[in-house]
């Protein structure tokens, strides 16, 4: 299927922390990215991890997923099978499996197994994807469909996911149904070659000929456009991006080995290449975030979840956790435009009021503010902590009794916690 859209991001040159060992193996950051450059960085990273980890499956899917990104099917599969020797509950394994049995077109055994990798892992990336298609090439559309809105839902952003969705209406005879998501999918990706093809078709059925016209021209151009390009281009770039990105997948399965053994500065090398490689790949970045959190390297944090902002930026998680880190490095203005972002975002969460009323109570500004925006909190989520939060709202803003009244709803809720405690003492001696 046509590839997903992808976001601007860093160069090419690794991001801070310095080479991985052996760097001979690693091109100059500066030397030109090929093709056979990055296949050979996974070579060497697949060799390292197999000689440190040999009886590890998580090692060993590190070593089949670089075999896969050489086309060297048949020895990933072995690979693969290994893994499931090990650990017969590997969803990676399957999904493994699943990849090489749809490329010998045995797409019956590709959906019995990748089935098997979402039962085992229900999030696990592209395994939906991976059943929807070999559904739809063995004519079980309607169960094609039914994957596929379970994964529009997960991933609305996925181009890939709308167009399947609309694929497997299509086929069922849903012309009306699969208008929706194709036009999602040329929204979301605008050269998505099939999915204008298909629409054409939709509006062909639906006996709108105008519309049919329209996307039938919009796919002879890009057909004729890739044509024309031919194959160089597709060496020279796309399968070029293609390539990386599948190095990027091995650099960040690698450093979860390593972050699974306490090898953290081995894990953190490895997330920070896969970044290098991949500007979209979220899971290493959301990896090298938390490392950070957690080693209290706040300033390098920042510009990690800035990136996952960029990379998805309909998500509320990252403003708020920028909001929180922006905090604690001392920059409440930052920290301010990032939590009324994660408001905008998700207005029906608690958690952007909540955290953005304590930051005007810490930082001692907008207390009125800081007070409704506790009261928003509450109305969303009556929580004991929410309750305690607008609880020390009021009392900054010197009404006692709303304060009494707040801590007593928290106290209610958890009645054995001593700092609620402690603030429900405090406030009924206060004059």
């Amino acid at each position: 299927m046509s590839e997903e859209p992808r976001s601007e991001g860093p160069s090419d040159s690794p991001l801070a922390g310095g080479p991985l060992p052996r760097p001979e193996a690693i091109p100059s950051p500066h030397a030109a990215v090929t093709v056979e450059s990055v296949t050979g960085e996974a070579r060497e990273v697949a060799r390292r991890i197999i000689e440190r980890f040999p009886e590890e499956p998580d090692a060993l899917a590190v070593v089949a997923a670089e075999r896969a990104l050489s086309g060297k099917t048949d020895e990933a599969a072995a690979c693969w099978r290994k893994c499931l020797t090990l650990d017969p509950r590997s969803a990676e394994a399957h999904h493994g499996l699943a990849s090489a049995a749809m490329e010998k077109g045995d797409h019956a055994e590709a959906a019995r197994l990748a089935r098997k990798a979402l039962e085992l892992n229900p999030s696990l990336a592209g395994a939906a994807r991976l059943l929807a298609n070999a559904l739809l090439l063995s004519g079980q559309f309607a169960e094609a469909a039914a994957v596929m809105e379970k994964e529009v839902r997960r991933e609305p952003r996925s181009a890939e996911a709308q167009f399947l969705l609309g694929e497997a209406r299509l086929q069922m005879k849903q012309y009306e149904k699969a208008i929706a998501p194709l036009e999602r999918a040329v929204e979301l990706l605008p050269n998505y070659t099939q999915a204008y093809y298909s629409l054409a078709a939709a509006h062909t059925r639906l006996g709108r000929a105008d519309k049919a016209q329209q996307y039938r021209e919009k796919f002879k151009v890009l057909k004729a456009k890739s044509q024309a390009e031919g194959r160089e281009w597709s060496r020279k770039y796309e399968d070029l991006g293609t390539v990386r990105r599948g190095v990027a997948m091995i650099y960040r399965f690698a450093g979860n080995v390593y972050q699974a053994h306490g090898e953290l500065k081995e894990a953190e090398r490895h997330w920070q290449r896969a970044a290098a490689h991949d500007p979209a790949d979220a899971a290493c970045r959301h990896a090298l975030a938390v490392l950070y959190q957690q080693q209290g390297r706040i300033p390098e944090a920042i510009p990690i979840v800035e990136s996952l902002r960029q990379i998805e930026p309909a998500s509320a998680a990252y403003p708020l956790a920028l909001g929180g880190l922006y905090a604690d490095s001392g920059r409440p203005e930052a920290a301010e435009a990032a939590l009324k972002e994660a408001c905008r975002l998700a207005p029906d969460d608690s958690q952007g009021y909540a955290a953005l009323a304590l930051l005007y109570l810490t930082t001692d500004r907008k207390l009125p503010e800081a007070l409704a925006l506790a009261r928003k909190a509450v109305q969303l989520r009556p929580t004991a902590m929410n309750y305690a939060l607008l609880a020390g709202a009021c009392q900054r803003n010197a009404d006692l009794p709303g304060a009494v009244a707040a801590i007593k709803e928290a106290l209610q809720r958890e009645p054995g916690n001593q700092q609620y405690r402690r603030m429900y003492e405090q406030f009924k001696t206060q004059p």
